[in-house]
């Protein structure tokens, strides 16, 4: 965190000294790092071989949580601004490789910091384990059993950001905003068209706006149709796909924003993923090299509510869709993909 760059703010407890942070990484000769690495590199003198952003317009230098500080604190923000942000660019610069897949926000950044990135997305879901195998928590098994019974199982554990912040002007909560509400709007348009429709919307407790959502479900008469989850590990996230006919990533409207690693989850497990698709077909294959998995593009909640009806109408087309896609997962991400960035770490050992 920021507090290894500047300590505790507020605070007389100092930062840890550069000595002490560079002695954490002296059994190591190779470097992948997101987050604050690329500053917290720089203040000791060493690089990056690869850096990876994980957030919208790149972490501690141009994402949603930086542009909230500098328009909520003067001082808080001029920090940043003149420390934190300026240590993150520079040493953005001077990592070896910069991999990037969100072509909004964070190629902006990328662009205003002067370094050029491959146009490459991160291996995070791990899909060669057996499901079947894992042995289905106490608490889950009535869920679970609800969900495989039921016309159309939903599962949903994307971070649920929605209701406007007014750190952020009109514009730019555009950008940032997730429309978690779409995916709840959509479900009672779904529910009007089927009444008699026996649909369970699993939702894990994830976000700042939960109050806010559970809010509109009921305001939506949602209540019968929605199960709330808590947060939990990657493998019971699977466990849960594995049961679903279908699940749920975001909403970014912005040109360019790539689903994240709730839609590589839902890939990775071979169902069907609605989830807005900010690119053109010719236009993600241009970008990435491949061709794009078969998402469930919904631009509006009347999308969302198409979507859910062709998916309860056609079970073996919601099949055959979750087998593409974990088709596309695992020949261009999981594995393959670990592949291609443990490439670029040998042929840089091979040149040093």
């Amino acid at each position: 965190t920021t507090k290894a760059i500047l300590g505790r703010l507020g605070s007389i407890k100092a930062a840890p000294s550069r000595r002490e942070i560079a002695s954490a990484f002296a059994a190591y000769d190779r470097f992948i790092g997101s987050g604050v690495a690329p500053a917290l590199f720089e203040r000791i003198g060493r690089t990056l071989d690869i850096f990876f952003p994980y957030s919208l317009g790149i972490e501690f230098y141009g994402n949603a949580k930086v542009r909230a500080r500098k328009n909520s604190s003067i001082l808080r923000g001029l920090v940043y601004d003149r420390v934190v942000r300026k240590m993150q660019a520079k040493g953005i610069q001077r990592s070896k490789h910069c991999l990037n897949s969100e072509l909004s926000w964070t190629k902006d950044s990328f662009d205003e910091i002067g370094k050029a990135f491959k146009c490459l997305a991160i291996p995070m879901v791990y899909n060669r384990e057996d499901i079947s195998r894992v042995d289905v928590p106490d608490r889950f098994r009535g869920v679970l059993e609800r969900i495989r019974s039921a016309d159309l199982g939903i599962f949903c554990c994307s971070r649920q950001f929605w209701v406007p912040d007014p750190r952020f002007s009109a514009q730019e909560w555009k950008s940032v905003s997730k429309n978690s509400d779409w995916l709840l709007r959509g479900l009672q348009g779904f529910v009007r068209r089927h009444p008699g429709a026996r649909l369970i919307l699993a939702m894990v407790e994830y976000g700042p706006d939960v109050s806010a959502t559970k809010k509109l479900i009921t305001e939506l008469d949602l209540e019968s149709y929605v199960i709330w989850l808590p947060m939990m590990p990657r493998r019971e996230i699977m466990l849960m796909l594995s049961y679903s006919d279908l699940g749920v990533g975001q909403f970014y409207i912005n040109p360019g924003v790539l689903w994240a690693g709730t839609g590589y989850e839902v890939l990775a497990s071979g169902k069907p993923l609605l989830q807005s698709f900010n690119f053109t077909p010719d236009g993600f294959e241009t970008e990435f090299g491949h061709p794009p998995p078969p998402i469930l593009d919904a631009q509006s909640p009347d999308d969302v509510a198409s979507h859910l009806t062709d998916m309860y109408l056609h079970p073996e087309r919601g099949k055959a869709i979750g087998q593409a896609s974990a088709d596309w997962f695992n020949r261009y991400n999981g594995i393959n993909l670990a592949r291609r960035w443990l490439t670029l770490l040998q042929d840089d050992k091979r040149q040093s």
